[in-house]
């Protein structure tokens, strides 16, 4: 009997709940580790602790008898003395990085502090409240829209206004999004203290670090993956172990 079939539609079983969100995710943690995944990898990878496991054994060369994050948290916290002149001992794992970077000016500071530590760090986000606000002022304005179409036959009505009032509504959208840039100045989800920014950017410059120093531990290699995760899905990091099911776990598609 030929098995192929039947392992060929397993693998298609396995990669069907893969949508665009997980091909982005995976495309990111790609670029931060500097590794390329196969099919392969990524049937055998369904739960997030084996994922870790995958790219621990892509990583080439010895690990490194020192703490990457250590490392980038020196480097940040000697950013934040040179830029904005706070006090070294104020810096520490557990300071929330609002108090290091207060709302007014923090769009800038973030881009500074990117530019002194050489680090890629996480785009700041668009508070709840912002994209909420926006939805409203986008549907409402759609809604006006739709008005306009009052002396169009009923026979016609749902082909051209239907079209035309989602397009309106996207413009809208898009529009208000690009105008409150500005002030999207909210730290990503699971990242509201230094630790928190320590893990991620362990992930997000991993490439560059390893290739410095060497790859990190398989322990502190899962920690920054989880920190990853959860700023790129939104989703809780403490919500995220080694057993949580992926990409299914995390609430994406």
């Amino acid at each position: 009997m030929n098995l192929a079939p039947l392992l060929d539609a397993d693998k298609v079983q396995r990669l069907e709940p893969f949508g665009d969100d997980t091909w982005d995710l995976l495309r990111v943690i790609q670029e931060s580790f500097g590794i390329e995944f196969t099919a392969d990898d990524l049937i055998a990878a369904n739960t997030v602790g084996k994922l870790g496991e995958c790219i621990s054994k892509k990583l080439t060369g010895p690990p490194t008898d020192r703490c990457l994050g250590a490392v980038v948290f020196h480097r940040l916290r000697r950013a934040f003395v040179d830029l904005y002149l706070a006090p070294r001992a104020k810096i520490r794992p557990d300071t929330g990085l609002d108090e290091l970077l207060p709302w007014p000016r923090r769009l800038g500071q973030w881009e500074s502090l990117r530019r002194q530590s050489k680090l890629i760090l996480p785009d700041l986000a668009y508070p709840g409240w912002l994209v909420g606000a926006v939805l409203l002022v986008s549907t409402a304005g759609a809604w006006t829209f739709v008005g306009w179409f009052r002396k169009i036959p009923r026979s016609e009505l749902a082909t051209v206004a239907g079209p035309a009032t989602l397009a309106v509504w996207i413009l809208n959208f898009v529009f208000l999004m690009r105008l409150a840039r500005p002030i999207a100045q909210a730290f990503p989800r699971s990242c509201d203290s230094m630790r928190d920014l320590v893990k991620v950017a362990v992930a997000q410059n991993h490439a560059k670090l390893a290739h410095q120093l060497g790859p990190c531990s398989s322990r502190e290699l899962f920690s920054a993956l989880r920190q990853l995760i959860a700023v790129e899905t939104g989703c809780n990091s403490e919500n995220i172990s080694e057993q949580t099911a992926f990409p299914q776990g995390l609430n994406i598609v």
